[in-house]
This record gives structure tokens, C-alpha cells and sequence, in this order.
């Protein structure tokens, strides 16, 4: 039966996971999809990068196996923490942020 009322909003999420393991990759896939999100990109580094749904954010903040959810750029300081496959992916999500940023401003 369908959902009644309007759609959650969906929002794009950088996800890190605590470890890179396949088997906690394809776990986390599983739930994001179970929650009605759609993975967009996965970087060998343990990050995963999916429409969720805004109520999600939280639920996912909380699972165990996640480091991080992030909805907007990542500092610099965090990134030169980061090892060198999870600082790319959060660079490649800063850059992605950036873009969509300009486009909505009209630039």
C-alpha cells in the first residue's frame, strides 16, 4: 500500500564508514536502499555517497559501522586527517558540493 501524504525529501549524504571491509560496504548498501535511499557512488576508501531520506540522517549517524554522515562540505582539517582514499572521496564530494552550489546560484 502506498505511502500516504507528501514524500520525505531526499537529501544527498557523503557517508564514511569505519572501516572499508566489502562485507560492511555491501551491508550498509542494503540498509540504505531497506530506508528507501538510493546509493549514487562508493569509494574504495569506505565512503558511500546516496539519496536518503532526511529522517535518515540520524538513524544513520547512530548505526554502528558508520564514522560519519555528512550533508555539507567537509572542513579542511578533517580532510588532512582523513587517509589518502577517504580525503579524495571528501574531496570529490567538496567539489561536487561546490558545483551544485554555483549552478543554484546561477554562475
Amino acid at each position: 500500500m502506498p505511502k500516504e501524504g507528501p514524500e520525505e525529501k531526499m537529501v544527498e549524504a557523503f557517508i564514511l564508514l569505519r572501516h572499508s571491509s566489502e562485507r560492511l560496504r555491501k551491508e550498509m548498501l542494503k540498509r540504505i536502499e531497506a530506508f528507501g535511499g538510493a546509493p549514487l557512488y562508493t569509494y574504495p576508501s569506505g565512503t558511500i555517497i546516496a539519496k536518503i531520506p532526511a529522517g535518515m540522517v540520524e538513524r544513520l549517524k547512530g548505526s554502528e559501522g558508520i564514522r560519519s554522515v555528512d550533508l555539507d562540505i567537509i572542513d579542511e582539517p578533517r580532510r588532512r586527517s582523513a587517509s589518502a582514499d577517504a580525503a579524495f572521496a571528501m574531496a570529490a564530494w567538496n567539489g561536487h558540493l561546490k558545483r551544485r552550489q554555483g549552478e543554484l546560484s546561477g554562475r
